[in-house]
């Protein structure tokens, strides 16, 4: 049993080679749901709930696919309740920062 429903673990995850959200360049097409494995393995074992509160990427095909990925295996695992994927930094121009929510049905 979840020992409270109201508290979950708020983490990050950028999916280029250093973790830093810094490159357009991701690791793989995979290493959304790679990266994330030992995060969700951790949550299984001790009976917790995940939120991804940053995940970042490039705006290319390989790193589309990767949040693919991380999404697709984190709506399977059971344990992570949702993520925010948002879009900020001096690239962007005068445009605001874009935020997208994903929360996972249960």
């Amino acid at each position: 049993m979840y020992p409270d429903p109201e508290l979950f673990s708020e983490m990050h995850q950028y999916l280029d080679s250093d973790s830093s959200g810094t490159s357009p360049t991701c690791v793989s097409s995979t290493i959304g749901a790679e990266r994330l494995k030992e995060a969700t393995a951790w949550l299984k074992a001790n009976n917790l709930k995940g939120f991804l509160g940053e995940i970042g990427a490039g705006s290319n095909a390989p790193c589309i696919s990767a949040v693919q990925g991380a999404l697709c295996s984190m709506q399977q695992s059971g344990v992570w309740i949702g993520a925010l994927w948002w879009a900020g930094g001096p690239w962007w121009g005068d445009v605001h920062t874009f935020l997208f929510f994903f929360f996972f049905a249960r």
